[in-house]
């Protein structure tokens, strides 16, 4: 309960900055580009950095780990304030601040998704991880009104809101007795050995392999989203708050996901979760070109109602197939196939808002959710996922 009510705070002040970001560098320099470019830079540290980090949870102490992220995002938001506060914000500052959030986010999620299996009875995985999923939600309802409110009064507040969650979490880990890995003996190997262990493990798992790429093309078409509803709002001349308020109807749809997961996952087989998931995504996608600023945030509430049963279910596969000593390695291979392509979102969103325009970028997004909902329809892993309920750890 301690780690998720401290994360659940961390994940309230990220989202009130993530808001902020991009209010911020449009504010200072009026360039979509740039502010995909920001977009990019807190994700692209998946990139370059998943694999190595899950083999280092992994080796090294899981709580430790978040302890020290913690610590290190709270100063790195906590500068921009401080930067804002005396005048002296450049662009390259809230670039390196985004590129260093994303890093040592990189290395909380592999810790926290291993965590959950040491802490957390099996039979209770599945609910745990649904939770977790109305925990983000949850906090990006409140965070995106709250950040466009405070961005409205001062522009450094929803970056020191962020900086005392990241606190908040460290006291909360703090205060956590139990051990977040099974205690076990280490061979001395080397990182990269590590990590081709896991890889390949992750590689012949058609399922789950299946699973995490159709993640990333959604991340990659959903993040790009996300700063196109920002700049058709503005150019329907739709304030901050306003802006916040689309998120947090947004945030509503993921919410109502989050409480029917249990339910779907129940009563609805994974393969038509996920493949109707994408299909209904696919068709919403085009009517963003012509919606209202507030239509904006209730269209995607709409897309993404399905998310939060999406995950938990395949959150479940995936605590339930693979092995503890291999929890971070495949999650960081899964971060890097999803958040890596979430880091091209943004910027493939940026740079077409600005050379072809909104309505345009809007149907080519809308072109590639088509894609992906094929493919999903189309997948034999999908069509044969194993039962869930007889895993060893289901």
């Amino acid at each position: 309960m301690l780690l998720w009510a401290g994360q659940a705070v961390s994940e309230l002040g990220t989202r009130t900055a993530q808001i902020a970001y991009p209010l911020l560098v449009l504010a200072l320099t009026g360039s979509p580009a740039k502010a995909g470019l920001v977009g990019f830079a807190s994700r692209v540290p998946f990139l370059l950095f998943s694999l190595p980090a899950g083999a280092l949870v992994d080796r090294w102490d899981r709580k430790r780990i978040m302890l020290v992220c913690d610590a290190g995002r709270a100063v790195g938001v906590g500068s921009i304030a401080i930067a804002l506060a005396a005048g002296s914000i450049t662009f390259t500052h809230i670039l390196l601040v985004a590129f260093v959030e994303g890093t040592m986010t990189v290395f909380v999620g592999p810790a926290e998704f291993g965590a959950i299996r040491r802490l957390v009875p099996r039979g209770q995985i599945p609910a745990a991880i649904a939770q977790n999923e109305g925990r983000v939600y949850a906090a990006s309802l409140g965070g995106p009104p709250l950040g466009g409110l405070l961005f409205g009064l001062g522009r450094g507040l929803p970056f020191l809101a962020d900086a005392v969650s990241y606190l908040i979490s460290f006291a909360s880990l703090l205060a956590i007795k139990s051990e977040f890995q099974d205690s076990r003996e280490r061979e001395p190997s080397r990182l990269r050995t590590e990590i081709g262990e896991g890889v390949r493990w992750l590689w012949r798992q058609s399922f789950l392999r299946t699973t995490f790429l159709l993640a990333g093309a959604g991340n990659f078409v959903s993040n790009g989203l996300a700063l196109i509803i920002i700049v058709l709002a503005q150019r329907q001349g739709a304030s901050a708050t306003t802006i916040g308020l689309i998120f947090a109807l947004t945030a509503v749809g993921g919410l109502f996901g989050a409480v029917a997961a249990p339910a779907l996952q129940r009563r609805v087989a994974a393969s038509h979760v996920r493949i109707g998931y994408h299909a209904v995504y696919a068709l919403l996608v085009p009517l963003l070109a012509i919606a209202s600023p507030l239509s904006l945030g209730f269209l995607f509430a709409l897309m993404l109602f399905g998310a939060p049963a999406l995950n938990a279910i395949f959150g479940a596969y995936q605590s339930a197939l693979v092995p503890d000593r291999l929890q971070g390695r495949v999650e960081s291979v899964g971060g890097l196939i999803a958040a890596g392509a979430a880091s091209l979102g943004p910027l493939s969103a940026g740079l077409l808002l600005e050379v072809i325009g909104a309505v345009p970028t809007v149907l080519v997004f809308a072109g590639v959710a088509v894609v992906v909902a094929l493919i999903a329809a189309l997948s034999r892993p999908l069509r044969r996922a194993p039962d869930l309920a007889v895993l060893p750890g289901g």
